[in-house]
């Protein structure tokens, strides 16, 4: 029995690794400007064969010292080639933290959209931050399919450096 063991373990431990494989995901990351105070964020799905959604929303969470210019929200590729179109806008504070909100959906069609870049949005420092560490996380994320059932993506982070 105890020989058994390990193997049990091995075989529950690999169903439970493969499990998120299996799932929609973002990726998020950061390409700084010429300035070093300001750059472009760009956001990716990865999906599974057969299970690329039809629309997408999330939220980015962005500290005061950093702006996201919701209005220069472009769609990636992979959004463009759906026929997708983005819209951000950010979102009222009523709770007074020390992040904003800014809400993104990226709809239009029944087209799936594939793997890659789904959308690119600017940011800057604001005038009195000073050089450092910055991180933007992708929150309340969900996925749309086709057949429109919602199913809920992990948040994710991208650090960004700002420089005098």
């Amino acid at each position: 029995m105890r020989s058994d063991l390990p193997k049990i373990f091995l075989q529950f431990s690999g169903i439970f690794l493969t499990l998120p494989l299996g799932a929609q995901a973002l990726r998020v990351s950061a390409l700084p400007g010429i300035s070093g105070r300001d750059g472009a964020v760009t956001l990716e799905i990865a999906s599974p064969p057969g299970k690329e959604p039809a629309a997408l929303q999330w939220e980015f969470s962005v500290p005061d010292a950093l702006l996201i210019e919701a209005e220069s929200a472009t769609a990636g590729k992979a959004a463009q080639n759906a026929r997708k179109a983005i819209q951000c806008r950010m979102q009222v504070n009523l709770q007074s933290e020390k992040n904003r909100f800014y809400r993104c959906i990226l709809i239009g069609g029944v087209d799936r959209i594939r793997n890659g870049p789904v959308a690119i949005l600017k940011y800057s420092a604001q005038p009195d931050t000073k050089a450092g560490k910055y991180g933007i996380d992708v929150v309340r994320a969900f996925a749309v399919s086709v057949d429109a059932k919602k199913a809920p993506l992990l948040d994710v982070s991208v650090g960004i450096e700002i420089l005098n």
